[in-house]
């Protein structure tokens, strides 16, 4: 029975294992959605899969539907996101608790591409621009409420408005989101406990 290949760009969020030598993989893909996949014998030295499936690596991946799961048989890795943050232990941990939040909310496997943008657009910032401590807040903040928003957690607000219409992480919306930082987190802590995920 020949088995349709499907190939995307991907997160790996995380990996658990699974059986002696296999692991399962939740992968945030920008043309699948949120896949949890199997991948056999990855945790084998011989394995030519496991380079490309650490937590937090970006890159190509290549799925096949199988009678009870997916199962992952090839994966290309562009970059480690969490590596390269190796060292700044703040945005690491920022990005950690992002991709883990984002591994809890998202259900089902509905195509998102505007949470798969949010997330590349998200780790890019991280990589590429210096912020200070104040700064990092605000993105988090800004990051997690676009996740809510994208995935319908949280009702439009008039003063989010331009917040969540764009990805960008510019300097201009980090100023915006430091300003409303108190009532920000407030409908952030106020919509998870609504979700009681």
């Amino acid at each position: 029975m020949a088995y349709h290949i499907y190939t995307t760009k991907g997160f790996v969020l995380k990996g658990l294992p699974s059986g002696e030598a296999d692991k399962y993989y939740y992968v945030l893909t920008e043309e699948l959605g949120l896949v949890v996949a199997n991948a056999r014998s990855v945790r084998k030295s011989e394995s030519k899969l496991s380079a490309g499936l650490e937590d937090f690596s970006f890159g190509t991946f290549s799925f096949i539907r199988g009678k009870h799961s997916w199962k992952i048989i090839s994966s290309q890795p562009e970059t480690n996101t969490y590596r390269s943050l190796g060292k700044h232990p703040q945005k690491r941990l920022i990005l950690s608790r992002f991709l883990a939040l984002t591994r809890r909310l998202v259900t089902g496997e509905s195509i998102h591409k505007e949470l798969f943008s949010l997330t590349d657009s998200f780790s890019q910032a991280l990589i590429t621009v210096e912020y200070d401590q104040k700064e990092l807040l605000a993105m988090e903040s800004l990051a997690i409420l676009r996740l809510l928003f994208e995935l319908g957690y949280m009702n439009p607000r008039s003063e989010y408005e331009a917040l969540t219409c764009n990805q960008n992480f510019d300097t201009e919306n980090i100023t915006i989101v430091s300003l409303l930082q108190k009532q920000i987190l407030i409908d952030i802590n106020s919509s998870l406990a609504e979700s009681q995920l």
